[in-house]
């Protein structure tokens, strides 16, 4: 995967430049870092910001390496499983990491989406999802697919938005754990 994120159009940059409140939070949890160029490149732009950069044993020992001095103690790593319970408090996944999610803690998720049929050409629509096929034995959503993964999830997740930063392969997820949501039900549970 190392090698993927380094082709054209998958730079760290487009994730530094897609979102204007990233001063506004204190720690990051990047699940599935790999060599941890996105950490990196928010840490060398937003001083304020700790990250935990979270992936199997070979690509931690890998990525540990590759961090300067200057923000050496701004990113940590962790060997963690995503397929495991999340064991940092508060940090910003899915459905197995519900339990640890603070209120408002905002998800990124950043990934290709199916544009919508008849948009781009057939072969942009289907290569990527032949590539997911075929390696990973997965697929690619499309916009709506994504809002039904995350409703599906748990009903407290609201889907802010999502950005294409220019000439970027990828798309930049956002979605909210809405601590509203939660206590309206605990009211009602109450009742």
């Amino acid at each position: 995967m190392a090698m993927v994120n380094r082709e054209v159009g998958l730079e760290s940059s487009h994730i530094v430049d897609a979102f204007i409140w990233w001063d506004s939070i204190r720690t990051f949890v990047d699940v599935g870092g790999s060599l941890e160029e996105v950490s990196i490149a928010l840490a060398n732009s937003f001083p304020r910001l700790h990250f935990t950069s979270q992936d199997l044993p070979v690509a931690v020992d890998q990525a540990s390496i590759s961090v300067s001095q200057d923000i050496s103690n701004r990113v940590t790593f962790m060997i963690h499983d995503f397929f495991t319970e999340q064991p940092v408090m508060g940090a910003d996944i899915l459905q197995r990491l519900i339990p640890e999610l603070k209120p408002g803690a905002r998800i990124v998720i950043a990934e290709y989406i199916v544009p919508p049929p008849g948009s781009v050409s057939k072969y942009k629509e289907r290569s990527m999802g032949l590539a997911m096929a075929e390696l990973l034995n997965a697929k690619e959503r499309d916009l709506d697919e994504w809002k039904i993964l995350l409703k599906n999830a748990d009903e407290n997740f609201d889907f802010i938005g999502m950005e294409q930063p220019k000439d970027s392969k990828l798309y930049f997820i956002e979605a909210r754990w809405n601590l509203s949501k939660l206590k309206s039900l605990s009211l009602l549970e109450a009742s």
